[in-house]
């Protein structure tokens, strides 16, 4: 599936992911959320809450903190 514009941030994150050689496990541990939850982040399932947002903006150094990323 091609993700446009409107939803990058899943995209950006799974290729931050792949990049640095990480799992999404590591993510949930480090934000202290459940795998599930960063799992239905990464299928843009269901966007990360405002404080999730920008931890994950933190830890990866991506621009992914603004709600316009995920939606």
């Amino acid at each position: 599936m091609m993700l446009g514009m409107d939803n990058k941030a899943p995209h950006m994150l799974r290729e931050w992911l792949a990049k640095e050689g990480r799992k999404s496990l590591w993510i949930a541990a480090k934000i202290d959320v459940s795998p599930a939850t960063v799992s239905q982040w990464l299928s843009g399932e269901r966007p990360p809450l405002p404080a999730n947002r920008r931890r994950l903006a933190a830890l990866t150094g991506l621009p992914i903190a603004h709600e316009e990323a995920w939606v």
